[in-house]
């Protein structure tokens, strides 16, 4: 707590707080062991479907999630940014795979029934469940990752699905 009163101080007296969000140095409760830091998202899946955002700039389709808040957890990143860009409070259960740039992917559920609406206006153009035949077809924001998600799939659906069926 002591930071977090040195650092509302610093950023009273230099109006810096635009540029340091206090927010960023809020921690998550999302798997507290993951020490991870880095960009992250979410693998959310239901039956053969994947929840994907697109993205409004150049209308190609991702994983929902983002950058990284300075020191924030890569597992607090995917459950912040599935949020901002899906409307979804998601539970983040296990960390996938670290792509080769570096993003960490969770796999993650949601509980309820919670509108399912881009909150990011500026970023996102549409949130949707994209099947296997859907997400061949789409325009992906990083297209070589494609293959890498798909083989993520295929893994969790020969794992039962906690999901409700979007």
């Amino acid at each position: 707590m002591d930071a977090l009163v040195r650092r509302a101080r610093i950023c009273a007296g230099l109006l810096v707080c635009a540029v340091m969000p206090m927010a960023a140095q809020a921690e998550c409760d999302q798997l507290p062991a993951d020490a991870r830091v880095g960009n992250a998202g979410c693998l959310l899946a239901s039956n053969g479907a994947v929840l994907m955002v697109q993205q409004r700039l150049n209308g190609s389709w991702a994983l929902p999630g983002g950058t990284a808040e300075s020191g924030e957890r890569a597992v607090c990143t995917a459950a912040r940014e599935t949020g901002e860009e899906t409307g979804l409070t998601v539970q983040v259960q296990q960390h996938l795979l670290t792509l080769d740039n570096g993003f960490h992917i969770y796999r993650c559920a949601y509980t309820g029934e919670q509108a399912l609406a881009p909150q990011d206006w500026i970023e996102i153009r549409a949130v949707a469940w994209q099947d296997a035949r859907q997400r061949a077809v789409v325009p992906w924001r990083f297209s070589a990752q494609r293959d890498q998600i798909e083989a993520l799939m295929r893994q969790q659906e020969a794992a039962p699905s906690t999901q409700p069926t979007p």
